[in-house]
Order: structure tokens, then C-alpha cells, then sequence
């Protein structure tokens, strides 16, 4: 109890893909796992984006 739920207008998530899974990292960072690849969202705003040969279907992290 007692938690908070906040709407954000601009996470940097890709709104325009299916997401198969998305974490908070421990350094503050979003990391959003789409079918055609990762997306990492840094705290500064700026994403690093790596692509896959085959499609995503489950994912899974920890907090590095």
C-alpha cells in the first residue's frame, strides 16, 4: 500500500511497437524489450538500441 502511480508524457519508450517486456535498471535507466530488438533508455534521455536477427518472444532481467 501507499504506492503511487505517475503518467509521464515522455518516457522513451517506443510507443509504436509491441513491448515484450520493460524494467527499471538500478542505475535509473528503462530498458524495453520489443520484438526486433533491446532499447535502453538512459536517465539523460539518450537510448541505445540493438536489433535481433530473430523475433522476441520472452524476456527477463535483473537490475544490471
Amino acid at each position: 500500500m501507499g504506492e503511487k502511480v505517475t503518467e509521464v508524457q515522455d518516457s522513451g519508450l517506443d510507443l509504436t511497437k509491441p513491448t515484450v517486456y520493460v524494467s527499471l535498471l538500478e542505475d535509473g535507466a528503462i530498458l524495453q524489450i520489443i520484438p526486433t530488438g533491446i532499447r535502453q533508455i538512459r536517465k539523460d534521455g539518450k537510448v541505445n538500441q540493438w536489433q535481433t536477427e530473430g523475433k522476441i518472444v520472452k524476456a527477463t532481467s535483473n537490475s544490471r
